[in-house]
């Protein structure tokens, strides 16, 4: 009477389906809504790497850190503070910025300037005092490795084959000439980052897996220690090949 329209929403739905949706097969949908951090693949340095220059820790800021954190309870909280700060990394710009200059802001103003998290506490007085976004992805991985009893518990068996003790030796000579500091942590997050899935061959050549890596402004083909490398040594012992690396580089 007052000239309003009146809508069956009810009615014009059921038409749809009647002429747009009646026997049409079903699907069956599942929808990943929430990513949390304690999912694999939740966290992504290699991401990071392309927002912010990153610089590693050295070996005493390393074990400086982890002693005033004192606990692997106290290193995983500081994570999840970490966790917290990649995603916004990552996420600062979109697709359409490829870098942003933020490498010498210290962690500790960003998070309470930028985040607004005020009360923040990392548990560590040099990470408070000294740490900068450009050292986020080196201590995170400190961090990961000393909460985390098999970094390689992911990574599937076809790469964890034992190596033969004449490859062994081979790799024990050839380590003196390569650049561990910057092999082993690339190596180690490429195994994390790539090899859970059984999509590489076996059979395939570990320094064609390696060789594209970025370092610095130079994938590491185009090193001169890399030629050090063996090109013999397949994919299907990367891991062993990693622990090898890494305990030369620890020596």
């Amino acid at each position: 009477d007052d000239g309003a329209k009146v809508y069956n929403f009810d009615n014009a739905e059921q038409y749809l389906l009647d002429v747009f949706f009646v026997g049409k097969p079903l699907v069956e949908m599942e929808l990943r809504m929430v990513q949390y951090t304690d999912d694999e693949g939740a966290v992504n340095t290699m991401l990071l790497k392309e927002k912010v220059d990153q610089e590693p820790l050295t070996r005493e800021e390393q074990k400086q850190i982890l002693t005033e954190l004192g606990s692997p309870a106290a290193a995983h909280s500081c994570m999840r503070l970490l966790e917290t700060c990649i995603s916004f990394l990552q996420a600062t710009g979109g697709s359409y910025i490829q870098k942003i200059g933020v490498g010498d802001k210290f962690l500790l103003e960003y998070v309470k300037d930028v985040l607004l998290m005020k009360d923040v506490d990392f548990g560590s007085h040099t990470i408070q005092s000294k740490i900068k976004l450009k050292h986020i992805d080196s201590l995170w991985k400190t961090l990961r490795d000393f909460t985390v009893k098999d970094p390689f518990e992911n990574v599937h068996a076809r790469y964890k084959e034992v190596l033969d003790v004449k490859e062994g030796k081979q790799l024990q000579t050839a380590a003196s000439k390569l650049d561990l500091d910057s092999l082993v942590p690339t190596m180690q997050e490429l195994i994390i980052q790539r090899l859970t899935e059984p999509q590489m061959s076996a059979s395939a050549p570990i320094a064609d897996f390696i060789g594209w890596a970025p370092v610095g402004e130079n994938f590491m083909n185009d090193l001169d220690w890399f030629k050090e490398f063996p090109s013999n040594i397949e994919m299907k012992y990367i891991v062993d090949v990693y622990k090898l690396l890494s305990d030369c580089h620890t020596q």
